[in-house]
């Protein structure tokens, strides 16, 4: 993934806090294919609770409880729609 023509992308809908890390706009890719459980997330990211709190606090990610795990998805489609064919 370019992460230069992501923040370009990104950067109307999003705040420059969010794109101030790399992590962020990489775990916005991820959730762009699929939604993913949290644990997934704060394991395989570096301070993924941290960046996913951010994430969450900005209105770009959502949590959704199914069964005894919870998921993360974009809250966002416009977000999901600029990160498409990166």
């Amino acid at each position: 993934m370019d992460e230069l023509k992501a923040k370009e992308r990104l950067s109307k809908l999003v705040s420059p806090e969010v794109l101030a890390d790399v992590t962020r706009i990489r775990i916005m890719k991820a959730l762009s294919i699929e939604d993913r459980p949290c644990g997934e997330l704060f394991n395989k990211y570096p301070n993924g609770k941290k960046h996913m709190e951010i994430l969450e606090k900005e209105g770009i990610v959502k949590k959704t409880a199914k069964g005894f795990y919870t998921f993360f998805s974009l809250a966002k489609p416009e977000i999901k729609d600029a990160l498409a064919d990166l």
